[in-house]
């Protein structure tokens, strides 16, 4: 399974993200990549529905339905309310979603 991170340089929620993600990485097994979004012309030619977005196997995880495209923060709807990145809870389950349930067995 591959997981991108695209962001905007300075913007804070995408470090957020990043947390979460590498702290989930260990117990899914997903590959995680980068990608810098660097100027409005770049949001708006990628359909940029605010930073950051996540990918997961090239489908987008949604941000928040009234989010519009373009270089601002994305907003996700969360248990607490609107967030500027998903909730580690948020994330196990897309990313479970995708990669089905654990097989067992020893991990290397």
């Amino acid at each position: 399974m591959r997981v991108e991170l695209a962001y905007l340089e300075g913007w804070r929620h995408w470090r957020d993200a990043e947390a979460r993600l590498l702290a989930l990485q260990p117990q899914l097994g997903f590959e995680l990549e980068y990608r810098t979004i660097a100027s409005p012309e770049d949001a708006a030619a990628n359909g940029l529905l605010g930073s950051p977005p996540i990918t997961i196997d090239g489908a987008d995880l949604p941000a928040s339905s009234d989010q519009p495209v373009g270089f601002a923060c994305r907003q996700h709807d969360t248990p607490a309310g609107s967030a500027g990145s998903p909730t580690i809870g948020q994330l196990r389950t897309a990313l479970a979603a995708v990669s089905g349930p654990p097989t067992g067995g020893a991990r290397t």
